[in-house]
């Protein structure tokens, strides 16, 4: 199920100096969350996901990377792109915004929706295990040692 984002929303949800203007922010949490949930199965889910920002497009941002796609809302609203997005196949969407009139709306056209703060819990809980799965297995295979002669033979390998 392909989930469609309110960007500006979830920006505003992540807070930080910019807020709702940090999109690259909003768009590294969104794909950290889509490669969270693919870590560590043997046949990755296909999420699409598709995030709006309002506004003009932002020409240092990529229109999309790998499953994530994004969208400007240019002199509309970001509501408005998300609701014409649904189309006649709502129901194929899952909606993510904090905006709970949006979301009845996007209920009402038959669309599943999620609110942004749930969308923030799963996707810190996913990275947390796996940056804790990463680290139990670097942890006991680094050999330090190994490394530093590594780092001083400029990266050839040796007979050590």
């Amino acid at each position: 199920m392909p989930y469609l984002v309110d960007g500006s929303n979830l920006g505003g949800q992540l807070g930080g100096k910019r807020g709702a203007r940090d999109r690259a922010a909003v768009l590294e949490l969104l794909l950290s969350w889509i490669r969270s949930s693919a870590a560590g199965e043997a046949r990755p889910p296909r999420r699409r996901v598709v995030v709006v920002f309002d506004g003009p497009p932002d020409t240092a941002l990529a229109s999309a990377c790998g499953p994530l796609e994004v969208r400007f809302a240019g002199a509309r609203s970001a509501d408005e792109v998300i609701l014409a997005t649904l189309g006649e196949r709502a129901g194929d969407w899952q909606v993510v915004s904090a905006d709970r009139a949006l979301r009845a709306a996007c209920r009402d056209r038959g669309a599943r929706t999620l609110d942004v703060d749930a969308l923030l819990a799963g996707a810190r809980r996913r990275t947390s295990k796996v940056v804790d799965a990463v680290s139990r297995t670097t942890d006991a295979a680094v050999d330090v040692e190994d490394w530093e002669a590594w780092f001083r033979r400029g990266g050839e390998e040796g007979d050590d």
